[in-house]
């Protein structure tokens, strides 16, 4: 029975090291990469079955030289003592300034990919979302170039510079945010963002996300779908992005439940999570809290504890 337990918290301290090989994914350097895949294979070796601790015995031996290349072996070799690293994916269409339902699936997941190689909709929350003001709510709109392109792709979406929407959005801010508690600490950031050069709306939605998830201190790794040049359509492109990245988990929003064909994932063994998200209120201004703004409107008023309400 004693040694029983202690293979169980030998196993409980093993998966809390593979939190660390997450971090190595995510970019982790030098010495501290080193040191941190020797460290968790020694760890997982004393659970190991003899054919594997050769294996991982070998490895523990890497250091001296660059560790990344080796990262999939370490993983392949904790996958068949039993210890496998879930990864659960979300592929999210991008927006401008998002709400907080993107955030959370962003922050839920091991690796987050951008569908930015789909087609643009009109009309949709692709280039626009909410701000709370003293009446109530408004929109904060991106104008983007729509005439005669019906079919282009998010990613190919360029801006309408026909006038002056950057002092517009700046002068809606302003008004509806200077008196909020990180106004001040985060107003600079926003103004220097959108006096940068961005000639297409998904470079400016993507540098408010990297704000944003500063902020809240997300560090997911992220992908974009156009990088894997995939013909297919709907469905049958969500399972395969999954499996390209092996990801065993896929999480949906609700509204999933409308449209996906879960056989494409069912055949690639994926399982399908359906978020169930519901915006936790934060102190805002004007008086009643209103759901779903913008992640701006959280994070002038809430600032690093942004993250306690995802």
């Amino acid at each position: 029975d004693r040694r029983a337990g202690e293979r169980v918290q030998h196993r409980l301290v093993v998966r809390r090291r593979l939190a660390v090989a997450r971090d190595l994914e995510i970019g982790v350097g030098g010495d501290r990469r080193r040191g941190a895949v020797r460290d968790l294979v020694r760890h997982v070796h004393d659970v190991a079955a003899a054919p594997e601790r050769q294996r991982l015995g070998h490895l523990c031996a890497l250091g001296r030289g660059g560790v990344q290349p080796h990262l999939d072996r370490v993983l392949s070799c904790l996958e068949r003592v039993g210890l496998r690293l879930g990864r659960e994916r979300r592929l999210v269409v991008g927006q401008v300034m998002p709400g907080l339902r993107f955030f959370s699936k962003m922050a839920a997941c091991d690796i987050f990919i951008y569908l930015d190689d789909v087609q643009y909709e009109k009309r949709e929350y692709q280039n626009r979302n909410k701000i709370k003001n003293a009446a109530g709510s408004e929109y904060i709109t991106l104008p983007v170039l729509t005439k005669n392109r019906y079919s282009q792709k998010i990613n190919d979406v360029e801006i309408n510079d026909s006038y002056d929407w950057r002092k517009e959005h700046l002068a809606k801010i302003k008004t509806n945010y200077s008196k909020a508690p990180f106004f001040r600490k985060f107003y600079p950031d926003i103004e220097k963002i959108y006096f940068q050069e961005s000639r297409k709306m998904a470079d400016l939605s993507l540098k408010f996300i990297d704000l944003f998830r500063q902020v809240m201190l997300i560090n997911t790794p992220c992908r974009f779908s156009s990088d894997f040049s995939l013909e297919l359509k709907s469905s049958q492109r969500l399972a395969e992005l999954c499996r390209l990245v092996n990801a065993d988990e896929y999480l949906s929003g609700q509204g999933g439940k409308n449209y996906l064909d879960l056989s494409f994932f069912e055949k690639n063994k994926i399982k399908v999570l359906w978020q169930d998200f519901k915006v936790k209120p934060y102190p805002q201004l004007y008086g009643e809290f209103l759901a779903d703004m913008s992640a701006l409107d959280l994070i002038l008023n809430c600032g690093e504890k942004s993250r306690e309400y995802l």
